[in-house]
Parts: C-alpha cells; sequence; structure tokens
C-alpha cells in the first residue's frame, strides 16, 4: 500500500515559540501531538509528503498543484522573514497526479511560471503548509514534497482528487503520506478573530467524531451551510484526504483538540492498515449528494422554483420561460417589488443579481430577469453551465421598500439589509447572510461595493426582506 497514512495538522504561525512568543504554551496538547505526529512519519519513512493546504493560491475552479523544482516559503507576511524552509518537489508524481486528474475530468492547475504570471500569484509555500512541515521536520528530513492547495469544487470532485493521488502513487511504487492542513472553527468564543457563531462548536464536534469513528461518508457530505457559518479552512483538505484513502482500512486517533484562542485544532492520525472494498465510497457520496438535493427540491416554495425553473430554462434550450404555463399564486402576478436572486454551489455564492425597487410589470417577471441574470450575467462568475443545474442551490429575497437612516446604530445585520450612497455610487447588501456577523463588516463590505471609501460621507438606507428558500 502506498499511502502509508494521513494525517490533520492545524496551522496556526503562533504555535511556532520565534513568534509565539510565550502564546504557544497555551496549546501545548497540539503541539504534543504536532510532536508525536512527527515521530509516526519518522517510523512510517516516505519518499514523499504532500500537503493540502487553503492557504496558498486558491481557485474556485481547480485544486492548484506547484510545480517549481525547489519548494521554499518563508513567515514575512506575520513578519518573521528569517524563519525559511525549502524543499524538494517531487514533480514526478506531480505530474502523474495531475495527469491521471485530468482523465478523471477533475480542474486542475499546474503552478508553474506561466500560471504564475498570467494570474500574478505568488510562487512561495504559504503557512498553512510551513507551519506542520515546521513539526515534521524537527522529527523527519529525508523525503520530498507536493504541495497542493485545494479548489472551492464539489465534494465528489475532491473525493475524486484524493483518488487520483493514490492511484498515481501505486503506478510509480511510492510511499506517500497524506497532510491535510487545515484549522477547524475560528467562530469557537466571542474572542475569536472572526467573532463567534454557535455553529462552530457543533462542527467541531461533528469532525473530531467523524474522524474518530472513520465516518467517511458523513465527513464528505458535511452540511455545507454548518460548515461556513463555523468558519472553517480544513474542510476541503480533509476531504481530499479521504479520497487518496479512498479503498483503505484505517486506524484513526485524535491525538489531539483544542481551542484556546477561539479557534479549534485538531490532530487526528489515521493510519492505513489494509486494502477494503468496504472503504470504497465515492458511489455513496453521490447517493448522499443526490438524496439531499431532492429533498431541498421538494421543500421549495412556489418563488423559488420559478427561479430556478427560469434559469434551467434558458440554460437548457436557450429560451425564457413563459408565464402563461405556468400555475403561479395570484400575488406573484398581481404584487410589484424588488427581488434578488441568490445561487450557490456547494456553499459558495455562484450567482446574485437583483433589484431594489420594481422595474418589471410583477413579482414573477422580476424573479425570471434576475435569475436569469445572476445565473449568466453576474460579472464575478462564469456563466452557469448547463452540468451544474442539479446541484445549484437558490433563495429569492423580496424587499421592502428601503427607508432613510441617519445612523449604523438604526441597523441590524439579521433584520436590515443596508444601501449605501453617494452620488452616482450606490451599494447595497442583503440581511441575515453567513459570514456578516456585524454592522461594521455589513458598511464595509457594502461601501466596497460601491466604490465609496469610508471617510467619505454617504448616505444610508434599510430595508427588510421576506427571504425564500
Amino acid at each position: 500500500m502506498t499511502i502509508m497514512s494521513g494525517f490533520l495538522m492545524p496551522h496556526p504561525p503562533l504555535i511556532l515559540p520565534e513568534i509565539g512568543k510565550g502564546e504557544e504554551k497555551k496549546i501545548q496538547k497540539t503541539i504534543h501531538a504536532m510532536n508525536e505526529i512527527g515521530s509516526l512519519i519518522r517510523s512510517l519513512d516516505p519518499e514523499t509528503i504532500i500537503l493540502i493546504t487553503p492557504h496558498g493560491n486558491l481557485f474556485r475552479d481547480a485544486v492548484v498543484v506547484h510545480y517549481k523544482q525547489k519548494l521554499t516559503g518563508n513567515f514575512a507576511s506575520f513578519g518573521y522573514e528569517h524563519i525559511q524552509m525549502s524543499f524538494d518537489n517531487d514533480l514526478e508524481l506531480a505530474d502523474a497526479i495531475m495527469s491521471i486528474s485530468e482523465r478523471m475530468h477533475i480542474p486542475v492547475l499546474k503552478l508553474d511560471e506561466e500560471l504564475k504570471q498570467d494570474y500574478d500569484l505568488d510562487e512561495g509555500i504559504d503557512h498553512g503548509a510551513l507551519v506542520p512541515l515546521s513539526y515534521i521536520l524537527h522529527h523527519y528530513q529525508q523525503f520530498q514534497l507536493i504541495h497542493i492547495t485545494y479548489g472551492l469544487l464539489k465534494n465528489t470532485e475532491l473525493y475524486a482528487f484524493g483518488q487520483a493521488i493514490q492511484r498515481a502513487a501505486e503506478e510509480l511504487d511510492k510511499k506517500v503520506v497524506v497532510i491535510a492542513s487545515g484549522d477547524l472553527s475560528h467562530r469557537l468564543t466571542r474572542q475569536a478573530p472572526s467573532g463567534y457563531a454557535k455553529e462552530g462548536k457543533i462542527f467541531d464536534e461533528k469532525m473530531m467524531t467523524y474522524l474518530q469513528a472513520n465516518q467517511r461518508v458523513d465527513i464528505m457530505t458535511m452540511d455545507s451551510k454548518l460548515a461556513e457559518k463555523a468558519g472553517e479552512c480544513g474542510l476541503r483538505s480533509i476531504q481530499i484526504m479521504m479520497g487518496a484513502l479512498d479503498g483503505l482500512t484505517t486506524e484513526n486517533e485524535v491525538l489531539s483538540y483544542e481551542g484556546p484562542f477561539g479557534v479549534g485544532y485538531g490532530c487526528v492520525s489515521l493510519k492505513v492498515i489494509k486494502k477494503s472494498k468496504d472503504m470504497e465510497i465515492y458511489n455513496l457520496i453521490q447517493e448522499q449528494n443526490n438524496s439531499s438535493i431532492k429533498k431541498m427540491r421538494n421543500k421549495e416554495d412556489a418563488l423559488v422554483q420559478l427561479a430556478r425553473k427560469a434559469l434551467e430554462t434558458m440554460v437548457s434550450v436557450g429560451e425564457e420561460i413563459k408565464l402563461k404555463e405556468l400555475d403561479l399564486p395570484q400575488e406573484l402576478m398581481t404584487k410589484k417589488s424588488g427581488v434578488f436572486v441568490s445561487i450557490k454551489k456547494e456553499g459558495q455564492l455562484r450567482g446574485c443579481i437583483g433589484t431594489i425597487e420594481p422595474t418589471k410589470d410583477n413579482i414573477a417577471q422580476e424573479i425570471i430577469a434576475n435569475a436569469i441574470s445572476a445565473g449568466l450575467y453576474d460579472p464575478r462568475f462564469y456563466p452557469v453551465k448547463k452540468e451544474e443545474l442539479e446541484n445549484l442551490v437558490y433563495s429569492v429575497d423580496v424587499l421592502f421598500p428601503p427607508e432613510k437612516i441617519t445612523s449604523k446604530e438604526q441597523l441590524d445585520v439579521e433584520k436590515y439589509g443596508v444601501i449605501v450612497s453617494r452620488g452616482h455610487k450606490k451599494g447595497l447588501l442583503l440581511p441575515n447572510l453567513d459570514g456578516v456577523n456585524s454592522i461594521d463588516e455589513q458598511l464595509s463590505i457594502a461601501l466596497r461595493k460601491a466604490g465609496i471609501q469610508p471617510w467619505e460621507t454617504y448616505e444610508l438606507q434599510r430595508f427588510q426582506v421576506v427571504r425564500h428558500y
């Protein structure tokens, strides 16, 4: 078996004594576990360590494989440029992984000089890799490294990429250890860097339970809304690692978990024992996905169904859906209102377009127009493709007329959306959005969307919505 083990490792820079300057003493359980992982890797004697990080050059639609012969990085972004590391890249294995991924139709990018120039990318390896590697190096140095940054892909694609890692290692008969670098929730306490969310503790408890019990399907189908509200950065790293362990029985051990700074740090060992057909779970993941989508579709109300059918019809047949052929509630045909249509894919925004005030004859027409615009004309995204339609999740916000306010104290991020305006510049943010936890954050985003500087004078309005799922 060429995949010898997998490990979950966190990446707080302050765990390094040079950076923590004493703060690292508050996470001694994590330090002990990181050193234990280093010792375990030394005993396995791998030729290559494959490390998956959330903090490299992140692309929404592809995994990125670093392709520089010498992989180097430092902690300059934290003020410690002198803490540097360098590793030999296993280009042979990297080539095999990318080749197999392409044959499996998994979007993958080679981070070479051309890609770096095209997208102005950072060629150094990030702290998400450097922190775990620093502890491994205390115990073991005789390895090549492959540095991978996950993409915001659907769970089956991440799992399949992990399968490609395993197949490449088998083809080249290489002894490989896989590291999933990732912190868990960043929102465990009110002092946490990203604020507090009750979902943080729930996410962390579920993840650590699933890893200990080897509940891989549950890991792969973790609720994306829960993960987003928890503010984690490790789920996708773990999901790729699950794919790399496809068909392999593992002995799992939670070595530590703690969150003294409001961020969850988990260290887990997944030692490969033997091959097992029972651990081939790709089809189970797909079945669970289909079941979840079916349940969601069954719960859609008339407004969300109309938004979905409007985009599906336009993408599939190139025509606008015909209102006269639909049996819609009377109020959708007789009332007017501003409407926003939001589309998500795998928990990530895929498009959002709306109107503050009505521009069509009725709400139904407003929904149709904005659903099509959100899917095809949101300038932040490529147009939705036909093969994406079955995985999209829709919500529709029907707006009440906005009212002027004189102070941000009159806002409430859960109850009110906000509109900021200065001359012809205008920015809007809907209420009750995942990841927007304070009035200041809400205002900052709206101002940035409007192109208004925070120190400039501007007008404020607030509005309420009825949100439909």
